[in-house]
């Protein structure tokens, strides 16, 4: 994939392949390169309509866990 060409070239930045895994839904890609550093402004895109698929993921808890954002009931 041409895609995954660019991402080994360096030619496009970790900063953006969360978005571009989601607007592909690519739950596996999505997971694995989303940022979980606290100051990442990807915490609020978990919340959006494009991103309820990985909602209804069953690695969505592990990454509030890892976020230390889980809802602890």
């Amino acid at each position: 994939m041409q895609l995954d060409l660019a991402i080994d070239r360096g030619e496009i930045p970790m900063r953006v392949r969360f978005g571009l895994w989601v607007l592909l839904k690519d739950a596996d890609r999505a997971f694995r390169d989303f940022d979980t550093s606290l100051l990442t402004q990807d915490i609020e895109f978990l919340w959006t309509d494009e991103t309820q698929f990985l909602r209804s993921d069953p690695r969505f808890a592990q990454l509030l866990e890892s976020l230390e954002i889980a809802d602890q009931r």
